[in-house]
């Protein structure tokens, strides 16, 4: 099993270090012993796109995907994201949407999908679709919902909507009071509405 090799727990240090050479050398270890071996060979496709080796990275997730591991709800997921966030980074942008879409889809109440499409839309300028999607993620029972405020709320600051901003970034931070990107956005949308001879909304404790 994979969680029985040194080399793999290994690796999984050396990537969340931030030591992807160090990462991608330990997985090709474990892979040139087990070959087959899917939470390494996923690891991989994941290396190879944080080191812009597109093609390589899709045909490593390409084959991951025809695995009958990949058919598990989780397995299906991590792969789907994968393949998504690989699209991201090489700037095919619709095929990525079409995958974050797809998360949403099977995972309804995973924030990843709208946290991660919706700033795929947000980069494209595309905001009031990002809004959308952000919007639906603060409804998620779980994961990352202040993330889904606080996107919500950046959305709305480019478009000058600040007292929407401002009720958003507020939101975020009932649900995680640290959140300082959170704070520190909701005092510049506070200032300009005050510019504005406008009055925000209640900021929380």
């Amino acid at each position: 099993m994979t969680v029985d090799v040194p080399d793999w727990r290994a690796a999984i240090e050396a990537h969340e270090a931030d030591h992807p050479a160090v990462a991608l050398a330990r997985v090709r270890r474990l892979l040139a012993a087990a070959p087959t071996d899917w939470p390494a060979r996923l690891l991989l496709g994941k290396l190879l796109t944080e080191f812009a080796r597109y093609a390589e990275a899709r045909a490593a997730l390409d084959a991951l995907a025809d695995d009958p591991i990949s058919s598990r709800p989780r397995p299906r997921l991590l792969v789907i994201r994968a393949i998504a966030e690989l699209h991201d980074r090489a700037g095919d942008s619709e095929p990525a949407l079409r995958a974050y879409e797809r998360l949403r889809e099977l995972a309804p109440e995973d924030t990843d999908g709208y946290v991660l499409g919706g700033a795929l839309l947000a980069r494209l300028g595309r905001l009031d679709e990002a809004a959308a999607i952000y919007q639906a993620g603060t409804a998620c029972a779980g994961g990352a919902v202040d993330e889904c405020w606080h996107n919500l709320g950046l959305v709305r600051r480019a478009q000058e909507r600040h007292a929407e901003a401002a009720a958003a970034f507020a939101r975020a931070l009932e649900l995680d009071p640290a959140y300082a990107a959170a704070r520190a956005a909701l005092a510049d949308v506070t200032a300009a509405l005050a510019l504005a001879g406008l009055e925000p909304p209640p900021a929380p404790a």
